[in-house]
């Protein structure tokens, strides 16, 4: 019997260290990740890379006192009121047609070159972010 608890005290143990070297790899693989757009973004804007992940950084420690934020953890975590992103008297709360958000005086952008001017889309929001600051 006491074999029994050893092996399952033992099996806990391996699985908690896996379980936090996981963790360590997705975090890790998140940073390259939001350093691959703050990159990508200083070459299309022109704006620097430290710039671009101070405001990123900046609107992670805040968006949990914004109603309207995506709470969970993401790469990009610019987070744009859906009454700007397209329009105060747009129809279409997360409206994603470019014509229609200029239409309503939105400031929503599209970042990836889809067509659509995506909300949810973090090259979007990262665009649409930069774009303010270019203006």
């Amino acid at each position: 019997m006491k074999k029994v608890g050893f092996f399952l005290w033992i099996m806990a143990i391996v699985m908690q260290v896996a379980i936090t070297a996981k963790a360590e790899i997705t975090e890790a693989g998140q940073l390259k990740q939001r350093m691959e757009f703050y990159e990508r973004y200083e070459w299309l804007t022109g704006i620097p890379w430290s710039l671009i992940a101070a405001i990123d950084q900046y609107e992670r420690n805040t968006k949990n006192f914004r109603d309207y934020c995506v709470k969970e953890d993401e790469v990009i975590s610019i987070c744009i009121d859906p009454k700007q992103w397209s329009g105060l008297l747009n129809p279409f709360p997360f409206d994603d047609q470019p014509h229609r958000i200029s239409l309503f005086g939105g400031i929503g952008r599209d970042g990836d070159g889809d067509g659509r001017a995506d909300w949810h889309n973090p090259h979007d929001r990262l665009m649409t972010m930069m774009t303010g600051i270019l203006t």
